[in-house]
């Protein structure tokens, strides 16, 4: 019952929702090659696993292989390890298939990251964790792969509708509001309501005969977005646009509703471009020819020899009066509070530096978590 053998998975469920012509859309083209960002996080999402579930150690700059490829642990997969193992037990449940019959009756199911279900008199509540490795903000709020997740765990233990909920996303590498741990707090009732009234009407559209096709942010994560004529459409009006050259003095109001039109815009266009630049490096890799454009080896960053002798090496550095050996370092403070020394130590001896001033979006979703989730 793995997920990526369900016909409506969880994991792209925010396209379903967003885009109900993705699911018909992504069926309908060939599976573009994984991409390093996408075999990256594969592999260390399977550190993750083994590091959080106990099955298996790792050690800084130890190699392994996963997909294919030998892949060398560093600190970043060693945080994030770290980080999962924290909320995740032994006691709870690792990768374990749940159907999802509140979002399709027979065809949504998958595997959730981790759950675990607390029936303590002190503590009753259902906790879902997913694990995101990429740098681009993963909102835990109204997240609907978790909500999806959640459900089936919920209807698979027969959960009272005022059941405690807790979703969870751990996301090392991306440091933003609400830091690399975020959580959101609702009930199985909450769960059963966002399915039955926004997620499963959407994939049921999604199925039926001719389904709605809509652009936006979400497109940068399907991957028919090459292929599909709106999003071509989209793209191309907002190259013709950029075009036109007008001088036009802007007030503090037009400047600002311009940045947000254009930094969507933006997104829409590195979707079009990735998308297309996926296909073509895939044609190009069978042997066709791409006009403009070729394919060209890149070196990678100069590496000792696996079976180089340190010592043999180091010494040949001291001859030359020239120091080979890497200075002492300490570990991360996460692998630190990971190895059992207590967080308010660590605290005082450790920082979260912060970076430079910058203008943003204002945060919509932020706004709406303070007032509640939306009415359902």
């Amino acid at each position: 019952m793995a997920e990526s053998h369900a016909r409506v998975m969880p994991s792209a469920l925010h396209l379903t929702v967003n885009c109900a012509f993705s699911l018909q859309a992504q069926e309908q083209v060939p599976p573009t090659p994984e991409t390093d960002d996408e075999a990256e996080g594969s592999a260390a999402h399977f550190v993750a696993h083994k590091v959080a579930s106990r099955a298996r150690t790792f050690t800084l700059g130890e190699k392994f292989e996963h997909g294919g490829r030998t892949w060398e642990i560093d600190d970043e997969m060693l945080d994030g390890a770290a980080l999962y193992a924290r909320e995740c037990s032994t006691a709870g449940r690792f990768e374990d298939p749940v159907s999802i019959p509140d979002v399709h009756p027979t065809l949504c199911y998958g595997t959730p990251d981790f759950w675990q279900c607390f029936m303590l008199e002190v503590l009753k509540c259902l906790k879902v964790v997913d694990y995101k490795y990429g740098y681009r903000f993963v909102e835990v709020f109204e997240h609907y792969q978790l909500i999806a997740y959640a459900a089936g765990v919920a209807r698979l233990l027969n959960l009272p509708l005022d059941f405690p909920v807790r979703l969870m996303i751990v996301q090392p590498r991306a440091y933003g509001v609400g830091g690399p741990v975020r959580e959101w707090e609702l009930t199985v009732g909450a769960l059963y309501d966002y399915c039955a009234k926004i997620i499963a009407p959407k994939v049921a559209e999604s199925l039926g005969p001719n389904p709605t096709a809509t652009t936006g942010a979400h497109c940068l994560d399907c991957k028919a977005r090459h292929a599909c004529q709106t999003y071509r459409y989209a793209t191309a009006n907002l190259v013709d646009f950029s075009k036109r050259g007008v001088v036009e003095h802007l007030n503090a109001q037009q400047m600002g509703q311009e940045l947000r039109v254009l930094k969507n815009a933006i997104k829409r266009l590195e979707g079009r471009y990735e998308g297309l630049h996926a296909q073509a490096e895939n044609l190009a890799r069978a042997g066709n020819n791409i006009p403009f454009w070729q394919m060209e080896q890149k070196e990678g960053r100069r590496a000792w020899l696996d079976n180089a002798p340190v010592p043999t090496v180091a010494g040949l550095g001291d001859l030359l009066g020239i120091n080979l050996r890497k200075p002492e370092a300490l570990i991360t403070p996460t692998q630190a509070i990971s190895a059992g020394i207590d967080e308010s130590i660590i605290e005082q001896y450790s920082h979260r530096p912060k970076g430079a001033l910058k203008l943003v979006p204002i945060n919509t979703t932020a706004t709406r978590k303070k007032l509640g989730a939306k009415k359902v």
